[in-house]
């Protein structure tokens, strides 16, 4: 295989592939579990007793009403994330690119990710930035630590992204390889804060690089506590064994995410009007600095 043609073939590939299976199951929440969910909070998740998510997947994997061709017409806006832009859980007309969109007028390009991180959305925009009329890029990225990796277990021998929340989930996996880096390095600095700072402002500034090579706007933003209400926070009930938003579980008026794991359609309000207001104080794009990438994180 030739230099650099290896990742090629992922950059190409579907991005339903980022599933073990290569399928689209990781998107949905059970049925069952719907069900269950609604008999423990009847009022919170009283409009999915009568509405339902559907998912529309294109041709490259990425929600969307319509195929990806390359069409300079098409005047767009590209937005970038992770299951929260993804809109993950919700009717479309509830996700936050959707209702930006409703303000820029604009035809919406999602290339958000379920599970994956700030590395992703630079190979992903590199790809399709020439397919359209690009007016904005808008990217919504919570602060993981989510990296892109290779490994040589068969069943995921080309790619992967991974997310850890607890450093002993990671001690248990027998067949541990996430190349380049091993184990105790990403103990010791790629789950350090200091480090994600790094990365994230290294990915950002590559991000806003390609999309002022093209004189596109690019707009970034991450989960900053000061820019949400107190109560949008992931929390832990130990008496009722599941984690959820506080503002969907206090506040019966907010539609919550069907699985309570995702944020509300408040909170999705509060994140689009955010991008708005940056659009309108910073036509020529926005990237937060350095320091103001330090900051401790809502989720």
């Amino acid at each position: 295989m030739k230099p650099g043609e290896h990742l090629y073939k992922f950059l190409n590939r579907p991005t339903t592939s980022l599933s073990p299976s290569g399928g689209r199951e990781f998107m949905y929440i059970s049925e069952e579990r719907v069900k269950e969910l609604i008999k423990r909070y009847p009022n919170v998740m009283s409009f999915w007793e009568s509405n339902n998510v559907n998912y529309k997947i294109n041709n490259k994997g990425f929600r969307s009403d319509f195929n990806f061709y390359p069409n300079k017409s098409l005047k767009v806006d590209i937005y970038l994330g992770c299951s929260i832009t993804f809109g993950q859980e919700h009717i479309w007309e509830n996700t936050w690119p959707y209702l930006v969109s409703k303000k820029t007028g604009n035809i919406i390009i999602n290339l958000a990710i379920p599970g994956t991180g700030i590395e992703r959305g630079f190979f992903d925009l590199a790809k399709y930035i020439d397919y359209y009329d690009v007016q904005n890029v808008f990217h919504f990225q919570p602060f993981y630590a989510r990296y892109m990796y290779m490994s040589r277990h068969p069943s995921n021998c080309s790619h992967g992204e991974f997310l850890y929340y607890d450093s002993t989930i990671l001690a248990q996996e027998e067949d541990f390889c996430l190349l380049p880096w091993k184990k105790p390095y990403i103990f010791d600095v790629m789950m350090n804060d200091d480090y994600l700072c790094y990365t994230y402002y290294q990915s950002i500034n590559a991000l806003y690089g390609l999309c002022s090579s093209k004189r596109i706007p690019y707009y970034f933003f991450t989960n900053q506590k000061k820019a949400f209400p107190k109560d949008c926070v992931l929390v832990y009930n130990e008496n009722k064994d599941i984690y959820y938003w506080m503002d969907q579980i206090e506040d019966s008026s907010r539609i919550p995410a069907r699985d309570l794991l995702h944020p509300s359609a408040a909170f999705m309000k509060v994140l689009s009007d955010h991008f708005i207001r940056l659009k309108q104080e910073h036509p020529s794009g926005f990237i937060p600095k350095f320091e103001d990438l330090v900051t401790k994180s809502i989720v």
